[in-house]
């Protein structure tokens, strides 16, 4: 299962996120990937919010498939 948690600046996605993954978590069967974009932001110093450029939308997007890659391969190995 994924669950992806959109919306802009500010709503609360990152207090469902923290929710949601503590409760996954403690049911014991679920690979979480928390602050993705915040930490790509941080690390390749992306435009985010009101000035979001096309460019670091393509790119935050291609880093949350490339997570989501890497968690599959994982799960794979067993």
């Amino acid at each position: 299962m994924i669950i992806r948690v959109i919306g802009t600046h500010g709503v609360g996605k990152s207090d469902v996120c923290n929710f949601l993954a503590y409760y996954l978590h403690k049911r014991g069967n679920a690979e979480i990937i928390i602050e993705a974009v915040r930490t790509l932001v941080k690390k390749e110093n992306l435009i985010v919010k009101e000035n979001t450029t096309f460019e670091s939308q393509k790119r935050i997007l291609e880093y949350q498939i490339e997570r989501e890659i890497e968690i599959e391969e994982e799960i794979m190995k067993g």
